[in-house]
């Protein structure tokens, strides 16, 4: 599942260019200079610092607008979207309920509350305001996502569909929602049309790394392995996974250059019960008549070495012989093209 929750829905201008925004800024504090209580310049210098993403100045001048004057319109809104960009979300709710208070029937502000509780993992109170934010705008597309993801949390993949239909419904080429409903579906075990549903969100934007993964794992786990460790390399790209794709000046290898007389390096990727799943085909590699070097996470050297003394073993952070190829251990099954037949196990 990918992030639940969407950027706040943003009240303020975006001033166009770095120069402009800090120009106006320069401005606005000579204006305060003049006159301190002047609330118009306090408000437009803080939307030039949002426009600029400093959403520490942002927050400061938003509440330095409120104590001049406290029902300034957007000034509780934008404050808001300041605390939320900052991952003060408890304080981002209340900011957004003073907002409502002053403004009930905007849908933005019961939007960007439903994503501040999303982050809160308060998600049937965020499923409320995202009800909120249709009731007032019915084709409000992200409402739809958020409470679609909302109910996804809250394992009510069924209704986490209609809501996604409905995103999808309101904008048809909202990728992330088709991603996201094929999540759901996976969830009820409706595979094909889960796969249906990736691949929509591909057609909408190739370069979806969350569809790609997604579609990965699910091809993996419905057996199609030939296609499936294809699209596992999406995981580089995925910055959800938090992984880091190392840079060598060796090419990778993907099982399509002679290793005979080569020296390869094989390294460990993700978790350790990874690494101790796929460390077989070290010994595959071996067989090709590479020189296997596996590099592992410390903890594992002493397991690793009993794969035998042809591969030899070095803890991570260790500095590395001098390598032709080099491929990630989770690679190494696109690379023998495993099938079902081919899945290596010599033994217990």
């Amino acid at each position: 599942m990918e992030s639940v929750s969407s950027l706040p829905w943003t009240g303020c201008p975006v001033w166009s260019g770095i120069r402009i925004q800090q120009e106006a800024i320069t401005s606005f504090d000579e204006a305060i200079g003049f006159n301190p209580g002047l609330v118009l310049a306090h408000a437009k210098r803080a939307n030039a610092y949002q426009g600029l993403m400093n959403f520490e100045l942002a927050m400061s001048g938003y509440e330095d607008t409120l104590a001049l004057a406290m029902d300034y319109p957007d000034g509780n809104f934008n404050l808001g979207n300041a605390q939320f960009m900052l991952g003060q979300f408890d304080g981002a709710v209340r900011s957004y309920d003073r907002a409502i208070m002053q403004e009930p029937g905007s849908a933005e502000i019961h939007y960007n509350r439903g994503n501040a509780l999303q982050q809160l993992q308060q998600y049937r109170s965020a499923v409320e305001s995202y009800d909120e934010a249709i009731i007032l705008a019915p084709g409000f597309s992200k409402a739809y996502y958020g409470r679609g993801n909302a109910l996804y949390e809250l394992d009510q993949f069924y209704t986490a569909i209609d809501s996604y239909d409905q995103a999808i419904v309101h904008r048809p080429d909202y990728a992330q929602a088709a991603c996201n409903r094929g999540n759901a579906l996976r969830q009820t075990t409706q595979f094909k049309a889960a796969l249906k549903s990736y691949e929509n969100s591909i057609d909408l934007d190739s370069e979806s790394t969350s569809a790609h993964w997604n579609k990965a794992l699910l091809l993996l786990l419905t057996g199609d392995f030939a296609l499936g460790w294809r699209e596992y390399e999406w995981r580089w790209k995925n910055p959800s996974l938090g992984m880091g794709n190392r840079s060598f000046t060796a090419p990778l290898w993907l099982g399509n250059e002679p290793l005979k007389g080569k020296t390869i390096l094989l390294h460990s990727e993700q978790g350790l019960g990874d690494c101790i799943q796929f460390c077989r085909y070290a010994v595959l590699v071996s067989a090709l008549g590479a020189n296997v070097i596996l590099e592992v996470p410390p903890s594992l050297t002493n397991l690793m070495e009993t794969l035998g003394s042809e591969i030899g073993v070095v803890p991570s952070g260790s500095p590395l012989p001098a390598f032709d190829f080099h491929s990630p251990l989770m690679s190494l099954p696109l690379a023998f093209r495993t099938g079902f037949a081919e899945i290596p196990g010599a033994g217990p």
